[in-house]
């Protein structure tokens, strides 16, 4: 994976933090916002462990919400990367 100008390049992926756009090639795929900062917060933090508590307090950090959060997110991921 690297990183230029907020750019992420993994596999055929390119994930466009700027404009908030994941390509596959020149296909925008769809991903709902919360989805996107997962992405964006597990590329940030590519090869480094990461707990439950740093994705809550940074993804979902104006909320109380439930850990199921997560999974559900990193479906909506899994799903867009087919």
């Amino acid at each position: 994976m690297s990183s230029d100008y907020n750019i992420y390049r993994f596999g055929d992926f390119i994930l466009d933090v700027e404009e908030e756009k994941l390509l596959q090639g020149d296909k925008v795929i769809p991903l709902e916002p919360k989805p996107f900062e997962t992405l964006v917060f597990f590329a940030q933090n590519a090869g480094k462990r990461v707990t439950k508590e740093e994705i809550l307090n940074t993804i979902w950090k104006d909320a109380f919400v439930e850990e199921n959060n997560i999974p559900i997110s990193i479906f909506k991921i899994r799903h867009a990367l087919g």
